[in-house]
């Protein structure tokens, strides 16, 4: 393997391995932060934690994409307009960050009132300080892999998620407070996005913020903003509906559910971050096939190991779950419905992000918003008639229809060509690995936890051999070539 291909494979491998990391902390951590303050509050925790993101979506612009859109294009060479293009990003994205701050300390109340039976309102103001930090970290990723410094990116994204959320678990250790392990969590995040700053301004050169560039990319960009806070209620809409018709405790173990299953969608990251570095020169270029192949490719390899991951999970997750935490998944109503219909949900939102690339290259990020909404609808309308009498099973059906709805109308947007045959046969021979590896699983001991869990990583091991082997469906050589175009 020449140089090139070798960054390639281990690029995409850093952003593969470090993102699966960061999902795995609050896993991890689960069974601990239950024992210190139970589920009720670990539901808050999650509430809590997921209100910066929304509001940092939507305050930020989208701007850092537009570093992908437009910047990634510059070489080296154009020192100027990458250093203009990162400061106008970064310093109108902090004003608009303070805006977002005050929202979020605005809205702490009836957050409190509404969606956590009036608790922990002083944890919200606090919180509201995390959407400054979101909004500088999304855009200082985004400058890191335009300019495909992946490795980079992955090892600092690994430390931005990481480290701010052990100090959160260390607070909570030592004093048993989700008030004073935010605190923590505050701290070490604004303290990692000033190093990354910091590391980043030292190799360009100082260029004043550009207005009209400014104004260049809020125009590119504001439509996806606003789709991306659609996106992000879409995904994390049902927590308040959890929260304010079952409460706290029903959103900690609706998120624990997601949390695992969304390893499904995790597939997607060396995808969208790598290969749609390079793709719009290629698209800009007039090589718009190209690009489609690429994505369609990609496709393929994402439904080859997330039709095994949704087995995995629909087959073994309730093992899992007891494995690590007392929890019993039993009295959980419709419990099998309910991971099913959440797996079908992040399937098919994996399958939205490959779109989302060629909504990108065409600048057609209104046609994005619009699917959004109406995805979103499907979701709020779901979760509101179905969750007094189906509980959390709801949330799920909501999830799914959401996410179903919009890439039914990806698809016959772009109609991306797949031959059925193909795909056929692709199905076929995934099937016939999935069952000849779970003889590993069948033949072991479910008496013994740890043993049972071993056998499910060979049974892994073996399924990804077959599946190279058997279907050659890693095609490694067409993403090379992108390097040449």
């Amino acid at each position: 393997m020449n140089k090139t291909n070798k960054k390639i494979v281990t690029d995409s491998s850093f952003l593969l391995v470090s993102d699966v990391l960061i999902k795995l902390k609050g896993i991890i951590f689960f069974p601990i932060i239950i024992s210190k303050v139970g589920l009720e509050n670990y539901g808050i925790i999650v509430q809590v934690l997921i209100n910066p993101g929304i509001i940092a979506a939507l305050f930020s612009l989208s701007l850092g994409s537009n570093f992908l859109r437009f910047t990634s294009k510059y070489s080296n060479k154009n020192r100027h307009q990458i250093a203009r293009d990162f400061f106008t990003v970064i310093s109108f994205s902090f004003i608009l960050s303070l805006i977002g701050a005050l929202v979020l300390f605005l809205l702490s109340t009836p957050i409190s009132e509404y969606i956590l039976s009036g608790k922990s309102e002083d944890i919200i103001k606090l919180s509201s300080l995390i959407v400054i930090n979101e909004v500088i970290w999304r855009n200082l990723g985004f400058f890191l892999k335009c300019r495909k410094k992946f490795k980079s990116f992955s090892i600092l994204a690994l430390l931005y998620q990481l480290l701010p959320y052990l100090g959160f678990v260390s607070g909570i250790l030592l004093y048993s407070d989700i008030f004073k392990g935010l605190q923590l969590f505050v701290f070490i995040q604004t303290l990692l996005n000033i190093i990354i700053f910091i590391s980043i301004v030292n190799k360009l050169d100082f260029v004043f913020p550009s207005f009209s560039r400014f104004k260049k990319f809020v125009g590119f960009s504001w439509s996806l903003s606003l789709s991306n806070i659609s996106g992000g209620l879409l995904s994390k809409s049902d927590r308040y509906f959890i929260g304010y018709f079952l409460g706290p405790s029903a959103i900690g173990l609706y998120s624990l559910l997601y949390m695992i299953l969304s390893f499904i969608d995790q597939i997607t990251v060396p995808f969208r971050n790598y290969i749609g570095t390079y793709l719009p020169k290629i698209w800009d270029n007039s090589n718009k096939y190209k690009a489609l192949e690429q994505i369609r490719i990609g496709i393929m390899m994402y439904l080859s190991v997330a039709f095994y991951l949704f087995a995995m999970a629909v087959l073994y997750m309730k093992d899992f779950l007891l494995f690590i935490s007392d929890l019993d998944f039993n009295d959980v109503e419709n419990y099998l419905f309910t991971v099913i219909s959440i797996a079908l949900g992040v399937t098919f939102l994996g399958l939205t992000r490959f779109y989302f690339q060629i909504i990108q290259l065409s600048r057609q990020n209104h046609f994005y918003l619009v699917i959004q909404l109406i995805g979103l609808i499907f979701n709020i309308s779901l979760n509101i008639v179905l969750m007094p009498t189906l509980g959390l099973l709801a949330a799920g059906i909501a999830t799914f229809i959401g996410y179903f709805s919009i890439f039914i109308m990806s698809h016959f947007y772009f109609r991306i060509p797949f031959k059925p045959k193909v795909l056929f046969l692709q199905t076929v021979v995934i099937a016939i690995c999935f069952l000849i590896t779970q003889i590993t699983v069948i033949t072991s001991s479910t008496d013994n936890t740890l043993l049972f869990l071993l056998s499910i990583v060979v049974s892994t091991i073996i399924f990804f051999v077959f599946l190279y082997f058997l279907l050659n469906l890693f095609k490694v050589n067409e993403i090379f070539k992108l390097k040449d175009v």
